[in-house]
């Protein structure tokens, strides 16, 4: 979480008491300091703190032990997606983008980060994928597997990939 305030010292406060948060991808605002961001923002007024904290606490109930959902956007409008509603997450270019059943969505996060959640496994230089969501794997003669998802979309896992992969199907999801 990144904070944008005219106030330095209040700036470190706002970081202390939203620790909770700290690992969601958004940038907050102060409204009286509103400055332009590429970033997925959020304007707020923090001299009222209690309330943006309670916003936290009901939109965004998330312990460090919990799962945290990833802040997806598409057409400028934000949304929290769920790890058990990912197929797979995609790198191109610079952009990540994480694909639900029905959408597809720009995230914050890198493919690095997201491997490290124990759902999800690379398959390939840009494709991460939930590990939860596929239904058939077919081996490929060239030393690839195809992997078939829940939704009918085929992914490829390449050779470089292939056995790490297979390691993770025989220890049941642990690397």
């Amino acid at each position: 979480m990144k904070i944008i305030t005219a106030n330095p010292l209040f700036e470190k406060e706002i970081q202390t008491k939203l620790k909770d948060w700290e690992a969601i991808p958004i940038t907050l605002i102060d409204q009286k300091f509103y400055t332009k961001t590429d970033d997925f923002a959020m304007i707020a007024s923090f001299t009222q703190l209690p309330d943006l904290i309670q916003f936290f606490n009901t939109y965004l109930q998330v312990t460090r032990t919990e799962k945290r959902p990833l802040l997806g956007k598409k057409y400028d409008r934000l949304k929290l997606l769920k790890e058990e509603d990912i197929l797979y997450i995609e790198a191109i270019g610079r952009d990540v983008y994480a694909y639900t059943q029905t959408d597809g969505f720009l995230i914050q996060e890198k493919l690095y980060q997201l491997e490290e959640q124990p759902a999800f496994i690379r398959i390939n230089k840009s494709t991460v994928v939930n590990f939860l969501k596929i239904v058939t794997i077919l081996p490929l003669l060239n030393g690839k597997l195809l992997l078939a998802l829940a939704d009918g979309q085929e992914l490829e896992v390449s050779r470089s990939y292939a056995k790490t992969f297979k390691h993770y199907l025989k220890t049941g999801g642990t690397l």
